[in-house]
């Protein structure tokens, strides 16, 4: 089996297709056009992927099934060429799949990826897919997009407000856990349910293209033979631990800066996170075996602070349990009534 066909085509039932979407055809006139078309056949879809990115642009799949009457825009296993044809939108998909993670080295907008940011991000990713196997996750297919590293995961999730709101809070669990400010993130932009990914096998055409930073083929790494489901309940964990940094408290004059160069002086930081800052700590303070950067402390814009860790066996631990690792919190007085 392919990996078009492992991936995008293995999770179909028979009322269901895929969509392919050719980006930035070159056109005759000088600009560029979008091509598109719907397939339950993965030996047509690369057939007509191959045929239309050799003269230019960058092919991509949807990666949660489309329903099979969405192929009556173009024909089933064929393409349309014609301007204003539609695309899949969100409402369109009924449920979801997969789960992409997209890492990707911070650079400006437009260019490919160097040897090094490309590496950081492989190799980040796969120390990411390490970690979530021990945690209870099966293996992902890890593909090198050309610039940097998607990990797709099987899902089984539905189309709802809530899956949407879920999906969300995994990314940002997972960018907080592992992303690397001015490094390698995890891009939260994937969450949506009509999302596109690159085509494995495709050219990745980002810019001109130089000898610095060439445009490359994506590839699949890795495969496993089996492309396991992830248990909802260990997606559940995950999003329910974004919600660790929720838990906040106001503490006043506190000098946070001065308690973490003082008790935590191995701590990253401060940097910028929504609208306060951030520290990272490579070793959880509360686990030793937590030695992935996995705990924080942050401090938001309106002086609340908070502190946890991201591992599941940490949910619970907040800014006060850090505090009373070093010091005796000053307890507030109970208000007795009469």
């Amino acid at each position: 089996m392919t990996a078009t066909q492992h991936l995008f085509f293995s999770a179909l039932r028979p009322d269901e297709c895929v969509e392919l979407r050719i980006l930035g055809m070159p056109t005759p006139y000088g600009g560029t056009s979008t091509v598109s078309g719907y397939f339950d056949s993965p030996e047509e879809l690369e057939k007509a992927a191959a045929k239309y990115t050799v003269q230019g642009g960058n092919a991509y799949c949807t990666i949660n099934p489309c329903p099979i009457d969405l192929a009556a825009r173009t024909g089933i296993n064929q393409v349309s060429t014609r301007k204003g044809t539609p695309t899949t939108a969100d409402k369109d998909i009924l449920r979801r799949t997969h789960l992409l993670f997209d890492l990707d080295h911070s650079r400006p907008s437009g260019i490919a990826a160097n040897e090094y940011e490309l590496h950081a991000a492989l190799t980040l990713g796969q120390k990411m897919a390490d970690d979530l196997r021990a945690e209870g996750w099966p293996e992902p297919i890890t593909v090198n997009s050309g610039n940097g590293c998607h990990l797709i995961y099987r899902i089984n999730l539905g189309n709802t407000a809530e899956d949407l709101q879920k999906v969300k809070a995994i990314l940002k669990w997972a960018d907080t856990r592992w992303g690397d400010p001015g490094g390698v993130r995890i891009d939260q932009t994937v969450c949506n349910a009509a999302r596109i990914s690159r085509l494995p096998g495709s050219m990745n055409r980002k810019g001109a293209g130089s000898p610095e930073r060439p445009h490359r083929r994506s590839q699949v790494i890795f495969q496993p033979a089996l492309l396991e489901t992830v248990p909802g309940e260990v997606l559940g964990l995950c999003a329910a631990a974004e919600q660790v940094s929720g838990r906040l408290e106001f503490a006043g004059s506190f000098d946070l800066e001065e308690f973490i160069a003082r008790n935590l002086p191995e701590a990253r930081g401060p940097i910028p996170y929504e609208d306060g800052v951030k520290w990272t700590l490579q070793v959880c303070p509360w686990n030793p075996a937590h030695d992935n950067n996995a705990a924080f402390v942050i401090r938001r814009g309106d002086g609340r602070i908070g502190a946890g860790c991201l591992h599941n066996g940490c949910q619970g631990n907040n800014w006060r349990q850090l505090r009373a690792l070093f010091e005796t919190v000053p307890t507030r007085p109970v208000a007795v009534q009469y």
